[in-house]
């Protein structure tokens, strides 16, 4: 069995490739807005959890108490 070489890609974007991409793509713009939203939206969250675990940890946890937190 003959080893499978990997191609190595240097060009980072292509602009060509993505002109080709852009008329199939517009069939499903509903879809792609979509995905982008709910893309944008796990970004979103993926950087808010660390800052309200930090607000947690200072205000909270560091002074020992748990004033301010629902039961």
């Amino acid at each position: 069995m003959a080893a499978i070489d990997e191609q190595e890609y240097t060009k980072s974007f292509d602009l060509k490739i993505w002109k080709r991409l852009l008329p199939i793509l517009a069939r499903y713009r509903t879809t792609m807005i979509l995905m982008v939203g709910i893309n944008s939206l796990t970004a979103v969250v993926d950087v808010a959890i660390p800052l309200f675990q930090q607000y947690a940890i200072s205000h909270f946890i560091q002074r020992g108490t748990l004033d301010g937190l629902p039961g």
